[in-house]
């Protein structure tokens, strides 16, 4: 059985379905398709992490995986730069103390 949102396989015992008012049944692998189909109305077709999506746009896994191992690679190079300096007002806040302080007289 597929999800009726994403298109994934559903395993045996696992999943949900839903019957409405007018006795169309959806089958779901997860909430998260769930809230997105009868809660939020989005289109399996429109949301780009579902299977239906990709078959759509004609967009092969390996091409989604290559995207994932891409975006995975800039978020650890964002972690690696070094931290910012602190705030120039921290800085010129330090200095106008020191300028404050009375010079000893030689």
């Amino acid at each position: 059985m597929k999800c009726s949102f994403c298109s994934n396989e559903i395993p045996r015992g696992t999943g949900m379905t839903y019957v409405q008012n007018d006795a169309r049944i959806f089958y779901f692998c997860s909430s998260k398709c769930q809230k997105g189909q009868l809660k939020l109305r989005h289109k399996g077709w429109e949301v780009k992490w579902t299977e239906t999506y990709r078959k759509a746009k004609s967009v092969s896994a390996a091409t989604a995986a290559a995207s994932k191992e891409k975006n995975k690679e800039q978020k650890q190079e964002q972690k690696q730069k070094p931290a910012p300096k602190k705030d120039a007002k921290q800085d010129t806040k330090q200095d106008i103390k020191q300028d404050k302080q009375p010079q000893a007289k030689q």
